[in-house]
């Protein structure tokens, strides 16, 4: 199993990020954010600490996440609101 972290992304100290996870460029990831499989945070987006991302979950560009995100949910803006839930793959 792989993970994408794309450069100029910042990810904290005791950070976990699942197998098949992307960071995209510019993202951050502040400490303790727990990353799970096969979820996408776009370029730009800022995660909180102490935030768990759900499996398959989808952060969307510029976001700043404050809460937890379900698995298989997009979320975007600022803060980020769930958007749309997915189809798990």
């Amino acid at each position: 199993p792989y993970a994408l972290v794309n450069r100029a992304a910042s990810i904290g100290h005791d950070c976990r990020i699942g197998a098949f996870s992307t960071v995209a460029p510019g993202a951050t990831l502040a400490s303790g954010v727990d990353v799970g499989e096969k979820a996408f945070v776009a370029a730009g987006a800022t995660i909180v600490p102490g935030i768990r991302l759900g499996e398959g979950a989808y952060v969307g560009a510029g976001a700043a996440v404050t809460r937890d995100v379900p698995a298989w949910t997009l979320v975007a803006g600022v803060p980020a609101v769930v958007k749309k839930e997915l189809v798990p793959q």
